[in-house]
């Protein structure tokens, strides 16, 4: 009779542990991998022990800057100053080598020229621009050149002149161009004045008597300094000589 209820106890214990397993079994089976599976979640306990591959792009190759070349706007004239000052000075008997002019912006010193100026015969301080009351001359008297000063010059890329200029020449023993350079006509002033009326009204006058002065670069080559005045004819402006300076170094004060 023990052995029949040892036996009865036994078998329910057993059908207990079956009914416990059996219930610790999850009722959905996941398919493939379950990282996949938007239901089902790594933990840091039940995560796999290893680093994810994350692809690294190759890096692009490095692409050259394209650096647009400017072109010249319609109609533009682009300029040859070499083939302008042959245009210009070749009828005056000075002859343009590009080897023999001097690089201003490798000039380390120069010297400075002062010269007087008396422009118009028996005239006023004040004469009119457009009048023809009075003779028009061009004496010229040197000053004074400086002696030699460190320092450098002001380089002009255009030859391009207005009637308001004087061209300056410097050139060799042989009449060939050392070097040149444009200044504004010392002569100039500009005025406002009221006519009858009150109303004003701009002018431009000539200074009759002026001083002014040149710097030049300092380089034995050039032998004379030559001014002119741009006039016009017709549509093209040509050079008009006024004054011819032989440059001597004893000169120098």
């Amino acid at each position: 009779m023990k052995r029949i209820h040892f036996l009865i106890v036994l078998l329910l214990l057993i059908a207990c542990v079956s009914f416990a397993f059996s219930s610790a079994v999850p009722s959905k089976v996941f398919q493939g991998d379950p990282a996949t599976l938007s239901e089902f979640k790594f933990t840091s306990s039940s995560s796999p022990l290893q680093t994810p591959t994350i692809p690294v792009p190759s890096p692009s190759p490095v692409a050259t800057p394209s650096i647009p070349v400017p072109t010249p706007w319609p109609g533009a004239i682009l300029e040859d100053p070499i083939a302008q000052l042959r245009t210009y000075l070749l009828p005056l008997g000075i002859s343009v080598v590009e080897s023999k002019l001097i690089h201003v912006h490798k000039v380390r010193s120069y010297r400075t020229v002062f010269i007087d100026w008396k422009s118009y015969r028996d005239a006023p301080d004040l004469v009119d621009y457009n009048s023809t009351d009075f003779e028009r001359i061009n004496e010229l008297t040197l000053i004074n050149i400086t002696a030699v000063r460190q320092g450098t010059m002001q380089a002009l890329g255009s030859v391009a002149m207005t009637g308001e200029e004087i061209f300056v020449a410097g050139v060799n023993a042989e009449s060939e161009l050392v070097w040149w350079t444009r200044i504004r006509d010392p002569r100039l002033v500009r005025a406002e004045s009221a006519d009858s009326e009150g109303r004003m009204q701009g002018r431009t006058y000539h200074r009759s008597r002026v001083e002014f002065y040149i710097d030049l670069p300092d380089n034995p080559t050039i032998k004379t300094l030559k001014l002119f005045l741009p006039q016009a004819v017709g549509s093209q402006l040509t050079l008009v000589e006024m004054y011819a300076l032989p440059l001597n170094q004893t000169q120098a004060q």
